[in-house]
């Protein structure tokens, strides 16, 4: 038989197709296990179940925000220096909290006008309480007045829930 000859291929010239090459029968390596450094990986939200709240700080907390949300909102020239709530003690029910707010009114006017708005405010804090926060049963507002005392309370207003709303048990005006 006649013998055939095949010419030697030529180079291709360069395409964007890659050149096919023998596929290899070599299985791939495990990479190495190594210790872990920097920092370790977060498990899946799913794999750690979350973190549990304590309701009775919850709440508190929630309290606190209330609490200086509705000072920002509502009272003009004030500041809250702090909010302490604790549980209320007194009552059967598991969840109720006593409000203690100590805040700042730095207006300078006259005794009578300042013991008027000074009242005017706690009455009208202690009824946005009592509308709002359902669980605290007393609350307390005790204001510093520094054109009349830099440090000192200058008055404090007292309040009991009754029902849906809080009443004033008792005041102290100690600047006349």
């Amino acid at each position: 038989p006649p013998t055939v000859t095949t010419p030697e291929p030529e180079e291709p010239a360069q395409s964007a197709a890659a050149p096919t090459e023998a596929p290899t029968t070599q299985e791939p390596t495990p990479p190495e296990e190594t210790e872990p450094t920097g920092t370790p990986e977060t498990p899946a939200a799913s794999e750690e179940p979350p973190e549990e709240v304590d309701p009775i700080e919850q709440a508190k907390q929630d309290i606190e925000e209330a609490t200086r949300d509705l000072f920002a909102e509502w009272y003009k020239n004030t500041t809250v220096d702090s909010v302490t709530v604790n549980e209320h003690l007194g009552t059967e029910k598991e969840g109720d909290f006593v409000l203690l707010v100590y805040a700042t009114w730095d207006v300078k006017n006259s005794v009578k006008m300042t013991n008027k708005v000074l009242a005017m405010y706690s009455e009208d804090f202690a009824a946005r309480v009592g509308q709002d926060l359902e669980n605290v049963q007393e609350l307390s507002v005790f204001w510093t007045v520094p054109y009349y005392s830099e440090d000192d309370t200058s008055v404090k207003y007292s309040y009991e829930r009754a029902g849906a709303g809080m009443y004033e048990t008792g005041h102290m005006i100690l600047v006349e």
